[in-house]
């Protein structure tokens, strides 16, 4: 039976149990050791002189949590005298990777060995969390049972991952958390990669263009007849002598560090000079002259981790060149098996959630087990698993607890680790939570011919599949009993009610994509507002903001910006008084559907009276990659017009504003146009308003027309930001004519 003590809040709840179970008892069963009793101990804990770090680390754990269960500190020392027992920390090799033994002694002592990394801190943490209760389930929730008498059973485990390393992407609290973290056997990123080493570095720390591009430009990638300064060229042997002078100066900066990224930057941007394309025919990849550039990094570091990237068009594996034994190949999609018949480490860049909306119900939660089981098949031996856990995050904590667990041991029961983390964080809301991540996985099972799940998608694009009404009534009828269950205890009530928040955020943004008629925001007419939704955004808003969640997406998108963009676009401002609200639309150029893979390309989508916002740039917006093309609207009839308006979408790289909009109207189909005035946007043009990341061309008149037509030229090619020299897409969104 556990009886609660207390709680207290110091910008985490930490639950403080007394457990009366085998574990904390006064007196000691046969084959019980008596580590602590009456608050004091015989034990002390053994690190020997010069020991590693991750020795001192697991002596550090084990000496506080023992302090905060029984108030007792047990002395770390490296000797043994006296009458006392010990507690023997040492590394050991022998081990695989992180992997750790725990046994007991015949003289009582407590031998905890590990492998070369972290296997060390691993087996005190068992001993911590096994047997002695201590569970550590996010930054804000530890359970941390106080007896002033601690046992525990005769020990003999040992264990072992099958993945030498293993990052499940943490962010903020979660990512400073290092005693959360070695409870879940992960770390972060950094270490064991290098500091501003972690991937794309060519031109963001190699050779940034800012230092180099001027005096040589040869450095950089020819593409189009031109050198971009978004690639490196990687057959210049100037490029490599570079990169191997750059790294001899950053390296002893940061001795400790294992693995340093040597790779491409983001986007899809190769060089074609007559060097690389050569090495591309003879390597039959692309990939071809970036491993041979990297094993000449790799052969002048021979005691480090070079990685690389097998991503965007480098995903093909090399058909002559393999990479050195200290060069790792970062993952990201392709023939996972030929990559693993060539090369020694191979660290898989996983995707499972939905990195656009962190609130988006994502029923991936089965997912990732078998993604892992086959990667582990196909060669893989080191994992990030981009889970984005933060306070946000649907299910962040869960998927933490499990994701970890699942790089630890591919073949974990993942529904009774579900099961596990549940009954603890959420009590006795478990049952009824459990059914909902049970019947939404199964609603997605049952329609995942008709849509996958993917990264990025906005919840309205699933409201035909997983997140049907019928389907949102039944989560909210489980969401209803779980929160009943909690009723009147605090902490599984919070923890319930934020796991609550994507059913408020899917019902606004599927309400979003209907903003006018049933389930949308406003009534056909545009005039009586869905109060219901408006409490859901309360709601939404307040709980976020009390738990002190801050980011909506993985791009710096805040909560405050998406409440100022949610007040913006389901305003209906753009229905009332347009004469081309839900007016007919045609263009001598159709946006294609390729750029539209959430939605349809509906040119409707410009009259629907919903203005696009900058976070939701795939449902409101029309995209158009042409260089020119004409819009018409046709107002049903001959109407008096003072002005027309058409937004675009100005944030930065390719997504810009046109180059120029031209306004034409007239009374009759085809014939007659007149233009009525043309604006122009320029790169030095500055933003201002609220809205600023929308630009708007605005034409003012005095005349009658139905048709209204605009004719637009986009930019050529970006020429700021990390996508610098693509070519620009232009984003359209609402056309307002009164």
């Amino acid at each position: 039976m556990k009886k609660v003590l207390r709680y207290w809040k110091i910008n985490t709840f930490i639950l403080a149990l007394a457990v009366a179970t085998g574990l904390h008892f006064k007196n000691s069963a046969p084959g019980q050791l008596e580590l602590v009793t009456n608050g004091k101990s015989q034990y002390v804990i053994v690190v020997a002189a010069g020991s590693p770090p991750q020795v001192q680390r697991a002596a550090t754990l084990l000496q506080q949590y023992v302090e905060k269960m029984s108030g007792c500190r047990l002395p770390v020392t490296s000797t043994l005298t006296g009458e006392n027992k010990g507690i023997l920390i040492k590394e050991v090799d022998g081990l695989k990777y992180d992997g750790f033994r725990i046994n007991t002694l015949s003289n009582g002592a407590i031998s905890i060995e590990g492998g070369k990394s972290r296997g060390c801190i691993y087996g005190a943490v068992r001993i911590l969390d096994k047997y002695l209760g201590c569970h550590l389930y996010s930054p804000r929730y530890k359970v941390i049972p106080t007896s002033k008498d601690l046992r525990l059973p005769l020990l003999r485990e040992a264990d072992s991952s099958v993945n030498s390393l293993r990052i499940v992407f943490t962010l903020n609290e979660f990512s400073d958390d290092a005693d959360l973290l070695d409870w879940n056997r992960i770390t972060n990123r950094f270490p064991p990669f290098a500091d501003n080493y972690y991937c794309h570095t060519f031109t963001h720390r190699l050779l940034p263009p800012d230092s180099f591009y001027k005096t040589h430009p040869e450095y950089y990638a020819l593409i189009g007849g031109q050198r971009v300064p978004d690639q490196l060229c990687m057959s210049n042997p100037d490029v490599v002598r570079e990169v191997i002078k750059q790294m001899k100066k950053d390296i002893p900066l940061q001795p400790d560090r294992l693995y340093w990224s040597v790779s491409q930057a983001d986007g899809p941007l190769y060089c074609r000079c007559p060097d690389c394309q050569k090495a591309i025919d003879e390597e039959k990849s692309v990939a071809g002259p970036i491993i041979r550039c990297v094993n000449q990094v790799a052969k002048e570091f021979p005691d480090k981790i070079i990685s690389t990237l097998a991503y965007y068009y480098s995903l093909v594996p090399p058909a002559i060149t393999t990479p050195r034994d200290n060069v790792q190949i970062m993952w990201c999609g392709g023939d996972l098996a030929a990559w693993g018949k060539i090369a020694k480490h191979i660290y898989v860049w996983d995707y499972v959630v939905d990195y656009f909306h962190y609130q988006c119900p994502y029923p991936s939660l089965f997912m990732a087990q078998p993604e892992v089981k086959d990667q582990v098949s196909k060669g893989a031996n080191e994992f990030f698993i981009q889970g984005n856990i933060d306070y946000g995050m649907e299910f962040a904590e869960l998927r933490l607890y499990l994701y970890s667990r699942i790089a630890w041991n591919p073949n974990v029961d993942v529904s009774a680790t579900i099961d596990e983390f549940l009954k603890a964080y959420y009590g006795p809301a478990a049952p009824y939570i459990r059914k909902y991540i049970d019947r939404i996985t199964d609603a997605y099972e049952r329609t995942k011919d008709k849509k996958q799940l993917i990264i990025n998608t906005p919840p309205s694009y699933y409201q035909d599949t997983y997140l049907t009404p019928a389907l949102m009534e039944e989560y909210n009828t489980l969401f209803d009993q779980a929160e009943q269950a909690v009723k009147g205890q605090a902490v599984f009530a919070a923890h319930t009610h934020l796991a609550r928040m994507p059913l408020n955020f899917a019902a606004m943004e599927i309400a979003k994509h209907n903003m006018y008629g049933p389930g949308g925001w406003w009534d056909a007419s545009g005039t009586v507002r869905n109060k219901k939704l408006d409490d859901l955004f309360d709601d939404f808003y307040a709980t976020l903001k009390k738990e002190g969640i801050r980011d909506i997406n993985e791009n710096a998108y805040h909560l405050d910006d998406y409440k100022k963009h949610t007040v913006f676009t389901t305003s209906n401002e753009a229905a009332i008084g347009n004469l081309a609200f839900h007016k007919k639309v045609t263009a001598d150029s159709l946006p294609p559907e390729r750029l539209h893979r959430y939605y349809s390309n509906d040119l409707s989508m410009l009259t629907d009276g919903a203005r696009g916002d900058d976070a939701t740039r795939n449902l409101f917006w029309l995209i158009w990659p042409d260089k020119e093309f004409n819009i018409t609207v046709d107002l049903g009839e001959t109407k008096k017009i003072s002005s027309v308006d058409l937004g675009a979408l100005w944030r930065s790289g390719p997504t810009i504003p046109p180059a120029s909009v031209e306004c034409f109207v007239s009374t009759k189909e085809n014939k007659g146009f007149v233009s009525i005035g043309k604006q122009e946007w320029r790169y030095d043009q500055q933003k201002t308003g609220d809205s600023d990341w929308r630009y708007v061309y605005s034409f003012r008149t005095d005349t009658k027309a139905r048709y209204v037509k605009l004719h637009i030229i986009r930019h050529d090619r970006a020429i700021s930001g990390r996508k610098k020299g693509m070519p620009v897409q232009t984003f359209l969104d609402e056309i307002e004519v009164r």
